[in-house]
């Protein structure tokens, strides 16, 4: 029976859930000390909660509710494309020259 989680559902904290806390805030804290690049942090974090069994690898991945959003996760890729592909063009700093020219300097104009 696939189980659905619903507003009505009592939550509860157990040792997971305060590994997993303990988890996000440590890596949150290394992410914005800049001492370790932010991707490394990311998957070790993902990969501890794996490992230590509190999140499955079938609910990270296919898990509507708890798991991946793939269509999220295209479209990030493909508007990280697409930046990628028009930065050589100098269309970005023609948009910002044109919006600076249109406000007159002015922040709150722009």
């Amino acid at each position: 029976m696939n189980e659905t989680f619903t507003s009505t559902q009592p939550f509860v904290m157990d040792t997971a859930f305060w590994i997993a806390t303990a988890i996000f805030i440590i890596a949150y804290a290394i992410i914005v000390s800049e001492k370790i690049h932010k991707t490394i942090v990311a998957i070790f974090a993902a990969s501890l909660m794996i490992v230590l069994k509190i999140l499955e690898q079938h609910e990270a991945f296919h898990v509507e509710e708890l798991g991946v959003d793939w269509n999220v996760i295209f479209l990030l890729i493909s508007m990280m494309v697409i930046i990628n592909l028009m930065k050589p063009s100098g269309i970005f700093e023609y948009i910002a020259i044109k919006s600076a020219k249109w406000g007159k300097g002015e922040p709150f104009r722009i």
